[in-house]
């Protein structure tokens, strides 16, 4: 072999030398954060790289969200993250295990989601996003609106939205929410409903965070079916009346409500005591 063949061999092998150890300087940072994420169950690579496995964009209503996938839920920019075991709530650490129902009342946003019965663990978004004021011609509750989950109108005697949920949330054994029951329990006080219900929204007296994303539970204005109003001072006078649009063939699917009557009255009581929601047969007993 010639001097100079050599001479470009050597000159070849110390290229690849001085390669080698430049991949290895670049690489070896990257193998020890990979194993670090794996053996702590971290992210810093996915976040160092800008790659994040199960992201599934903004929330959306309709969105099926499956388990160790996320969406974002733009307003407050908090994930909400599928597990095998439950979901986050977006922003928030607890585990959900059924149902998610949030409101921010001071922003006007909601989020609603129901873990799908059959879906492998998988959820569905029922809500994401502003409520909707629903109400034709002035924003007020009308005789034969229909609202949608996340959407609402105003009951004129009260100034009371009446909100329209896809799902409710409830853990009947917090403290919080037992406190405010008369019976202190919560069972009693509130039943869940899965699947569309509709309420007069109200905060509770002296809302701790919880109550702030759950209507008053014991004023009888929730309910899964139909919600029957009258005056406080005359319970044969219906001020506000709203069906669940359940059956098969109706203008409007299970989880819509139609509004079916709507009366307002001049009174000088103020909000307060002026619609009686309490169920007619719990009425009818005191």
């Amino acid at each position: 072999m010639s001097e100079r063949r050599l001479s470009w061999s050597r000159w070849l092998a110390d290229i690849a030398h001085a390669v080698s150890i430049l991949v290895g300087i670049f690489t070896l940072p990257i193998v020890l954060v990979a194993a670090y994420d794996v053996v702590f169950g971290d992210t810093l690579l996915e976040e160092a790289i800008g790659v994040e496995p199960g992201n599934q964009g903004n929330c959306a209503v309709g969105m099926v969200v499956e388990v160790d996938e996320f969406c974002v839920f733009k307003p407050t920019e908090g994930r909400f993250r599928v597990v095998g075991s439950g979901a986050n709530p977006p922003g928030e650490a607890r585990l959900a295990t059924d149902r998610v129902k949030i409101d921010w009342d001071s922003s006007g946003h909601a989020f609603q989601a129901t873990r799908l019965p059959d879906g492998d663990g998988a959820w569905r978004i029922d809500v994401a996003g502003l409520w909707r004021n629903a109400g034709s011609l002035d924003d007020f509750c009308h005789t034969g609106d229909t609202l949608e989950p996340g959407e609402f109108c105003t009951e004129r005697n009260t100034n009371r939205q009446f909100r329209v949920y896809a799902t409710d949330e409830l853990d009947a054994n917090d403290k919080a929410i037992r406190a405010m029951c008369p019976t202190g329990d919560g069972d009693k006080c509130r039943a869940l409903h899965a699947n569309g219900y509709g309420v007069l929204y109200q905060f509770g007296p002296n809302s701790e965070p919880i109550l702030e994303r759950i209507p008053n539970g014991y004023n009888g204005r929730l309910d899964g079916r139909r919600i029957r109003c009258v005056d406080s001072t005359d319970g044969t006078m219906v001020l506000f009346e709203a069906e669940r649009q359940a059956e098969a063939g109706e203008e409007a699917p299970g989880d819509m409500w139609r509004i079916v009557t709507t009366t307002q009255i001049v009174t000088t009581q103020g909000d307060q005591g002026l619609l009686d929601c309490t169920p007619e047969n719990e009425r009818a007993e005191s």
